[in-house]
């Protein structure tokens, strides 16, 4: 395969990656690690930051944030930690690990459990921190119940909220716009699959009609058009080259002219004492002239 079919087809994949990216909605949605097939959505709660102080003395303050490591311990970054309130001491009790941990659903308590094991080093092993998601559609979207440890290494969290009933999917209205593919993209869309059935179908084409002189593997021989592609780059060059000149015709007309070879030409200087018409034959002699021929 030649280097310009490589080049575009890596050009009309990124393109179609492009527009799957900009397209694509992100989420904070677990599916039940039972495999009961249901779902929990906390995509209300991604961008807040949930705290709770325990009843020990001095107290401890707990921070959560759901799907991300959106909370600061010293230089570290955390998804849930524990800290003193006077800020002496702070232990992360879990990174976020990017949706490597699913909760299991307890049907009987219509309640969802994250067991982290992502937290930093505690006695050898990592910290553990539980995250409990229970059922209650008067919560709003969360209620926090209450927060401590259990041990030395390990944390909790107990949360109430309507998204942890069966079946409760956050949903907010988008804009209209939203809704549809924008023109732009339509037309992306539209030009990629163009080139794409541009160049297979006339590569089948060709390959058919020069099938008794070339291979059907002859890439060269079965583009369509390709001294055309080949020649597009120069041709673009020539195009802009010439588009700058008219340019700066109509605009800079004496950035031309002084560009003008003519200019640089070297005029003779004439010296009005001497006769120039001594030397040239095609200039009739003077009357003084022929007196002295005569003679």
């Amino acid at each position: 395969m030649s280097a310009f079919v490589r080049s575009c087809i890596c050009v009309i994949i990124a393109i179609l990656l492009y527009i799957h990216d900009c397209n694509a909605d992100t989420n904070c949605m677990f599916a039940d690690s039972g495999k009961s097939g249901l779902m929990l959505d906390l995509s209300s709660l991604d961008a807040i930051e949930l705290h709770q102080a325990d009843e020990d003395t001095p107290p401890h303050d707990y921070q959560y944030s759901p799907c991300r490591n959106a909370l600061k311990c010293g230089q570290d970054t955390a998804m849930a930690l524990r800290e003193l309130q006077d800020e002496t001491e702070c232990i992360v009790m879990a990174n976020w690990d990017n949706y490597g941990t699913l909760p299991s659903y307890e049907k009987g308590f219509e309640r969802w459990t994250f067991n982290y094991s992502t937290g930093n080093d505690c006695n050898g092993k990592p910290f553990v921190f539980l995250a409990y998601f229970s059922c209650d559609s008067a919560a709003g979207d969360y209620r926090i119940l209450n927060a401590g440890s259990i041990g030395d290494c390990m944390g909790f969290m107990s949360i109430d909220s309507k998204w942890a009933c069966p079946g409760a999917i956050h949903t907010t209205p988008l804009p209209e716009e939203v809704h549809s593919l924008s023109g732009g993209t339509i037309f992306l869309i539209v030009l990629a699959i163009g080139f794409l059935l541009y160049f297979v179908v006339g590569y089948v084409i060709c390959a058919i009609i020069n099938r008794r002189d070339h291979s059907f593997g002859d890439y060269e021989s079965n583009i369509p058009h390709i001294v055309f592609w080949m020649r597009l780059p120069a041709l673009v060059v020539a195009g802009c080259a010439f588009c700058r000149d008219f340019c700066l015709a109509l605009c800079c007309e004496n950035a031309l002219v002084s560009a003008d070879k003519t200019d640089h030409l070297v005029e003779e200087k004439r010296d009005d004492n001497v006769n120039v018409t001594v030397d040239n034959p095609f200039v009739p002699p003077s009357v003084d002239d022929e007196d002295d021929f005569d003679e």
